[in-house]
């Protein structure tokens, strides 16, 4: 008898054993934290440029998650949080963050984007996915040296189609890659009549960095414009000279 109830006894403790074990469900739950950089870099110097007032609010990011066969999203990384007992399939996936709307270009139109790879864990458990937000357009900036200016009294310039305005307050942010500097300048001794030199540019435009175009003028021997990109002289432009532009 002692020793059938020893057996059930064992049994018992057994069955309880099992009961505490994790079951598997074969699903998880992502746990997204977002952080944004307020600086980009200066591709000509150490250092970077502030660009903390265009930051997107951290609720406001649109979210897109991709597996394989996998793809939903949600307008706001609020909607995603409100969302409740959201379960993933145990895999792996890309996170997306984005500020809203597509890539632009033109004066404040910042564009800031992240994303992370992340393994959805077994037993419902949660894997956190570190996403850093940054910037992905660029800033650009165009400057004149005092030569410039002088044998140019008047110039207007623009990057892909937007004219640059050298006294706005605002950056200027472009989509990274391949872009168009244009430089319509009229010389001093064409004032009168109007006649407009042209000089055009491109350049390769990298995110999350703020490039610096300089225009300057050389007239040891011929009149030359030197077009420098980050601090380096990049393309050197020979003008053509009337007898009278030096008089």
């Amino acid at each position: 008898m002692k020793k059938i109830l020893f057996a059930i006894a064992l049994a018992l403790v057994a069955v309880a054993c099992n009961n505490n074990e994790a079951v598997p469900t074969g699903e998880g739950f992502i746990n997204i934290n977002a952080t944004t950089r307020g600086e980009v870099a200066d591709a000509s110097a150490t250092g970077g440029t502030k660009i903390t007032r265009y930051l997107p609010q951290m609720e406001s990011l649109s979210v897109k998650i991709e597996g394989e066969n996998f793809l939903r999203e949600w307008s706001s990384l609020k909607e995603f949080n409100a969302e409740e007992n959201l379960r993933f399939k145990s895999a792996p996936y890309t996170i997306s963050l984005a500020s809203d709307g597509e890539v632009k270009n033109g004066y404040g139109a910042a564009y800031f984007e992240g994303k992370a790879e992340v393994q959805v864990p077994d037993y419902d458990q949660t894997v956190k996915a570190n996403i850093e937000v940054v910037l992905a357009n660029s800033v650009v900036a165009i400057t004149t040296t005092e030569r410039f200016s002088g044998y140019f009294p008047s110039y207007k310039f623009s990057v892909n189609g937007i004219e640059y305005d050298f006294e706005s307050g605002d950056l200027l942010f472009i989509e990274a890659g391949e872009a168009e500097i244009v430089c319509e300048a009229v010389r001093q001794a064409d004032l009168s009549n109007g006649k407009t030199t042209t000089l055009k540019k491109s350049v390769t435009l990298r995110p999350t960095t703020r490039h610096i175009l300089q225009f300057d003028l050389s007239t040891a021997g011929n009149v030359e414009v030197n077009i420098s990109f980050d601090g380096e002289i990049v393309e050197t432009v020979v003008l053509d000279v009337e007898l009278n532009d030096k008089a």
